[in-house]
């Protein structure tokens, strides 16, 4: 694949240089690799992403010789299993990479982490990509479920690292999203998702109700 060619299969996907997509990444080495959801955008030419330190996931950046698999996908469900069901999710070899990928994801980029910067609570990593490719699929209609359950599992993985009135705030969003998802669908699943997002952020918090 053309190096240019890369780029534009990265514009196409939706990744730009203003905005953070939240991906499902794989990063390691052959030895010990990590899932867990990462927001990706493009600098230059490459994709940069923040790792928040005391983490498992800062912990195999850190001591690894990394590789990594973003993998792109809609689905709610699958970032739900990234944060709270690991092991549910299956995997599949990558092409350019000894990390896999995650099975069932619509695209995936390929790379390895070519620079670390230390931002204090943070770490901000440069990643340059040396594959892109995709399942084509038609088309689906858009519903405010799924995002808003997204969202709530970003803020849920954010809670730990900030002090009480962030956490207060974060949980304040995450039942905002709860009411999203009650609102636009009757369907269980996704209610019960919601709801044990919620139950979480509750119990790392200390809230009774």
């Amino acid at each position: 694949m053309a190096y240019k060619n890369i780029f534009d299969l990265l514009y196409r996907l939706g990744f730009n240089c203003e905005t953070f997509s939240e991906t499902i990444v794989v990063l390691g080495d052959e030895r010990e690799y990590y899932i867990s959801p990462l927001g990706v955008k493009l600098r230059g030419d490459k994709l940069v992403a923040r790792i928040f330190k005391n983490t498992k996931l800062h912990e195999i950046m850190t001591s690894h010789c990394c590789e990594c698999s973003i993998c792109v996908t809609s689905d709610p469900l699958m970032f739900y299993k990234a944060v709270l069901a690991k092991n549910s999710l299956r995997v599949i070899a990558s092409r350019r990479v000894a990390v896999p990928s995650v099975d069932g994801c619509d695209a995936y980029v390929e790379g390895r982490v070519s620079e670390k910067k230390d931002k204090g609570l943070y770490t901000e990593i440069s990643i340059s990509p040396l594959d892109v490719y995709y399942e084509e699929k038609p088309p689906s209609t858009y519903n405010r479920a799924g995002p808003a359950i997204i969202e709530a599992l970003v803020y849920l993985t954010k809670i730990p690292y900030f002090e009480k009135s962030e956490q207060e705030r974060f949980y304040t969003k995450i039942l905002w999203c709860r009411e999203i998802v009650y609102h636009s669908s009757t369907s269980e699943l996704l209610r019960r998702i919601i709801d044990d997002i919620v139950a979480r952020a509750k119990s790392i918090i200390g809230r009774e109700k």
